[in-house]
Formats: structure tokens, sequence, C-alpha cells
């Protein structure tokens, strides 16, 4: 299992194959947060979020495991 993902995700359709097989893949072997960055456009960010744990990233993020 992956406990979080932060970086671009490349993904840049809502409703795109490759964008609902992404959410699948991800929903089944991420536990914790999506942190989608560059190359990941509005869209595909609802997409994941209706599935997923997703947070915006933005300068000044601080993180801690």
């Amino acid at each position: 299992m992956i406990k979080s993902i932060i970086g671009g995700l490349h993904l840049f359709s809502g409703n795109s194959q490759q964008t609902l097989a992404t959410a699948d893949y991800l929903k089944q072997n991420v536990y914790g947060n999506i942190y989608p960055c560059h190359c990941t456009n509005l869209a595909a960010k609802f997409a994941l979020h209706a599935q997923l744990s997703v947070h915006e990233v933005g300068v000044g993020l601080t993180l801690e495991w």
C-alpha cells in the first residue's frame, strides 16, 4: 500500500479513460492523501476527489509524515 502521493499526475480531463483508471488504481492502493500538482487540471482533480482524499498544493505547504 502507498501512504500518500504528491506530484504532477499528468491528467488533463475529468472523464478520460486515463483519469478514471488512475482514480480506480489510487483508490485501491493509496490509504493516505493525494496531493496533485503540476500537469493535473482542475477537472481531473475533481474526478479524483470524488473517490479519494485530494488536497490542494501550493507555495508554503508543509507536510509531515
